[in-house]
C-alpha cells in the first residue's frame, strides 16, 4: 500500500481501506488492468495472485454462461462488473473500471461496498449537499444491529432497517444516502394525537364555561381556544423528524 506526501493514501489504497472497515466484507483486492495486485486487505499478499488469476477466469466463463454463473452483468456507475452468488448470502464481486480490477469477497455488504469503490474510482461521487464533502467512501452505523455499513447502503445488508437517512460525518446534517437533501416532518400520529388532546381540551372548557354559568357566546368561544392552545401545545411538543424528499439523490 502507498501514500500521498503529507501521509494522504492515495485512491487505491482508501478504496482497500475502506472495504477493511465495512463489516461482512471478507477479503477485496484492487488489481491493475493486466492482473497485478495493487492494494489488499482481509488476505495475505501470497493469496492476491491466485484471487485475480481465479478472478479473471470467472469473469471470462460467465462472460460465455453467464445465465449460468451470474445474477447479472452490464452497466454500473463507472464500470461494468458481475456479481457471482454461491453458498447462503455469500457473493463475489468482481468489477471493472477504467484500467482497475476490483475484488472483494463476503456476505451481502460487498454489493454496496463494491458499489461505492467503483463510484469512487470512476470519479462519480457523492456529495454532501451542505458542506460538500464526499461521502461516497463513508462509513455509518446501523442505528438497529449496530454493524458498519457503507454510506451509501439504503438498506442495512444485515438487518434490513431502512438506512437512507444519516447524518453527514463531516457537517452533521441529515441527508440521503446518496447525497440528497432531507425535508424535516413530524410524524402523521403526532398531528393525530395532537388533535385527540385538543378535543379533550375543548371539552374541559366547555365544562368550565359551564360549571361556572357563562352565556352560550363565551362558552363557544372558551371552547375553541382551549382547543387551540392544547391541540398547538401538544403538536409542538413532537420533534421533527427526518423525511427523504422524492427527489433526492445525485445532483
Amino acid at each position: 500500500m502507498s501514500s500521498k506526501p503529507g501521509g494522504e493514501a492515495d485512491p487505491i489504497t482508501r478504496v482497500a481501506e475502506f472495504f477493511s472497515h465495512i463489516d461482512g466484507v471478507d477479503f477485496a483486492v484492487i488489481a491493475s488492468q493486466d492482473g497485478f495486485p495493487l492494494s489488499f486487505t482481509g488476505v495475505e499478499r501470497e493469496e492476491t495472485d491466485e484471487i485475480v488469476s481465479l478472478a479473471i477466469d470467472l469473469e471470462n466463463v460467465s462472460r460465455n454462461y453467464l445465465e449460468k454463473l451470474a445474477r447479472g452483468e452490464g452497466p454500473r456507475e463507472g464500470g461494468r462488473g458481475i456479481l457471482l452468488e454461491y453458498g447462503e448470502g455469500r457473493v463475489i464481486d468482481i468489477s471493472r473500471v477504467r484500467d482497475l480490477l476490483v475484488i472483494a469477497g463476503g456476505g451481502k455488504p460487498v454489493i454496496d461496498a463494491s458499489r461505492a469503490a467503483v463510484m469512487f474510482l470512476s470519479g462519480k461521487t457523492v456529495e454532501c449537499p451542505y458542506c460538500g464533502a464526499d461521502l461516497t467512501l463513508e462509513k455509518a452505523r446501523c442505528p438497529r444491529c449496530g454493524r458498519v455499513i457503507p454510506f451509501i447502503a439504503d438498506r442495512c445488508p444485515h438487518c434490513g432497517a431502512d438506512v437512507r437517512v444519516k447524518k453527514c460525518p463531516h457537517c452533521g446534517r441529515p441527508v440521503t444516502h446518496m447525497g440528497g437533501r432531507v425535508a424535516l416532518k413530524r410524524p402523521p400520529i403526532a398531528a393525530a394525537f395532537a388533535s385527540s388532546l385538543g378535543v379533550a381540551g375543548g371539552a374541559l372548557a366547555l365544562l368550565a364555561s359551564y360549571l361556572l354559568g357563562a352565556s352560550t357566546p363565551i362558552t363557544l368561544a372558551s371552547a375553541v381556544a382551549g382547543f387551540g392552545l392544547v391541540w398547538a401545545a401538544s403538536y409542538a411538543a413532537f420533534p421533527k423528524r427526518p423525511v427523504p424528499q422524492a427527489t433526492a439523490g445525485l445532483e
